[in-house]
């Protein structure tokens, strides 16, 4: 029975996984709360959620995971 089923799987990654918590947990909002913005073009935030990112996903140099950063940066402005 099992050799008649035929189908297909899709990799997504981590990042839905680690999404959904660092949403249950408030991260974003709770860096940007208490990390003061300085003289930065980014919100702090913003960076310390990609590094979060980036370590728990595989801790990928960031210059390989450009398509990763800016998936945390549009759902870190609430885009999807």
């Amino acid at each position: 029975m099992a050799d008649i089923i035929d189908g297909y799987s899709k990799s997504v990654g981590v990042f839905p996984l680690v999404k959904h918590y660092m949403d249950e947990l408030g991260l974003f909002e709770l860096f940007k709360k208490y990390v003061p913005k300085g003289r930065a073009d980014i919100e702090p935030a913003e960076g310390l959620c990609i590094q979060i990112v980036n370590i728990l996903s595989g801790n990928r140099p960031l210059y390989c995971g450009a398509r990763m950063v800016g998936q945390v940066c549009r759902w870190s402005r609430g885009r999807r």
